[in-house]
């Protein structure tokens, strides 16, 4: 879920009601990311006369360029990830 004004693709609203569970927020941001590429290559592979043309696809693609996806990494506690036991073994060996 999204909004836009004035032709553009509110950032902030982005994913917003996932806000507060932030794996699925996550997940939410980048399938969004991706669906504002998506539909951006797909307008300038198909140009119209259309009077609203223009405006969606400055609007897709300003907002695949402009818009962050949010990336979270959750893991459960004590869990080491390949970095952190690489560096431990390199430490045991010094």
């Amino acid at each position: 879920p999204y909004q836009y004004q004035l032709w553009r693709v509110r950032n902030k609203s982005v994913c917003q009601s996932y806000k507060s569970q932030i794996t699925q927020f996550s997940k939410c941001t980048l399938a969004a990311k991706a669906l504002f590429r998506d539909i951006c290559a797909q307008l300038s592979d198909k140009p119209s006369n259309h009077w609203r043309y223009s405006k969606l696809k400055n609007m897709y693609c300003n907002a695949a360029v402009s818009f962050e996806a949010t990336v979270a990494r959750i893991r459960v506690a004590g869990e080491r990830s390949e970095e952190e036991a690489a560096r431990v073994e390199c430490v045991i060996w010094l």
